[in-house]
């Protein structure tokens, strides 16, 4: 199952999707893997004021802290304004969220490109 990236919808319907989805297109028993942006990472990035620089390089070209932050500039430049970045996750935050939609456990990693990934197992019964 997929649906439109969480951090192109704003906070409240974002945090909600993923209830929604979760609970009512999932079975139960099943695990999800969920990616998203860092935003604790990148807000140190942006603290240092390398705003401009690239933090990684990506298959589309630099990433810069703008692009994590708002959605891919040059994606979002090319017509494609549904790209933009509309909220965005620190590991609590995602995790309170996927808890709220009945996952549990939640195990979070922090990728070295300025990424969240969640893997969250919703229980059989």
């Amino acid at each position: 199952m997929s649906f439109p990236p969480v951090t192109e919808m704003f906070q409240f319907t974002g945090f909600a999707s993923i209830s929604y989805e979760f609970r009512n297109g999932y079975p139960k028993g099943v695990g999800a893997i969920i990616a998203v942006p860092d935003l604790q990472g990148v807000a140190k990035q942006v603290s240092e004021d390398n705003v401009e620089e690239p933090l990684y390089i990506s298959p589309v070209g630099p990433i810069g802290a703008l692009d994590i932050i708002f959605g891919h500039g040059a994606a979002i430049s090319a017509g494609n304004i549904f790209m933009a970045h509309r909220t965005g996750f620190s590991p609590r935050i995602l995790g309170k969220a996927l808890m709220a939609a009945g996952f549990e456990p939640v195990i979070i990693r922090r990728l070295e490109n300025f990424e969240l990934v969640a893997h969250a197992h919703s229980p059989s019964l």
